[in-house]
Order: structure tokens, then C-alpha cells, then sequence
């Protein structure tokens, strides 16, 4: 991961292992959204290109799934992080910090308040990382 991305991931009842009936859903409002995805490896799926804002979604031999939201800090991500906070709401997830591990509720004020905390965004405007971020 670069230092200006800045990565979430959902959260389905407490795990980021998202039962099959919700992983199949998370395909279809993907591929509603986004088109048909490129396969980067068998069962990883990629919306959007290879850098940049994009989401992947990681499949499991169970059929369970991963779905990862990467954001970049140098891009325009307005649309990008709205998008991903409806996607959230309409698949009755939360969003899970991968840098910091917190969980926080599918809301884009505490989306960009998290991003804002972020190493990414301190890399972006060219401040130094801490250990505190969010």
C-alpha cells in the first residue's frame, strides 16, 4: 500500500468476513455501480483500476468475502467516499479503519473525520505520520 492510500474495509455484525448472501450482493451493487471488474487473481475482483480509488472484493473457498474500499488521498474522493458510504448503508454495513482497526458507522462525516486522521492524508499534505491516527 503507498503512503497516500488510505484503506477501509466492511464490516458485516462485528467481522469483515461477509456471509455469502451478503458477498453475492456486494457483486451485484458493485457491478451496478461499477461495471464488470477486473480479476486480479482468482476470486479477487477489482472495481476500478489497479491505482487510484478503487474496491476490491476477496473471495473465500466458504464463499464468505472481503470487501476492501481503497481511497486515495492525492484524487478527487468526494464522490468516491459518498459512494462507498451508500453502498455501506444499502449492504447494512459499517466501515473498519484498516490502519487503526476501529470501526466506525457508515456516516461520511466520520468517514472524512477518519481519512482526515489518517497517515494518507498527513503524507498528502506533507506532514510527517504519527502513531495517532484514526
Amino acid at each position: 500500500m503507498a503512503a497516500w492510500q488510505f484503506d477501509v474495509l466492511a464490516v458485516f455484525d462485528g467481522s469483515t468476513s461477509l456471509p455469502p448472501p451478503l458477498r453475492r450482493r456486494a457483486e451485484k451493487l458493485l457491478a451496478e455501480h461499477y461495471g464488470q471488474p477486473s480479476e486480479m487473481f482468482k476470486d479477487f475482483r477489482v472495481y476500478g483500476g489497479p491505482g487510484g480509488n478503487r474496491i476490491d472484493l476477496i473471495t473465500s473457498d466458504d464463499g464468505c468475502g472481503e470487501l476492501w474500499m481503497r481511497v486515495d488521498a492525492r484524487a478527487e474522493i468526494d464522490t468516491f467516499m459518498r459512494q462507498i458510504v451508500i453502498l455501506m448503508i444499502e449492504m447494512e454495513c459499517a466501515l473498519k479503519v484498516a490502519e487503526t482497526g476501529l470501526h466506525i458507522p457508515a456516516q461520511i462525516d466520520v468517514f472524512n473525520q477518519a481519512l482526515q486522521r489518517s497517515d494518507a492524508w498527513k503524507f498528502v499534505l506533507g506532514a510527517a505520520p504519527s502513531s495517532d491516527a484514526v
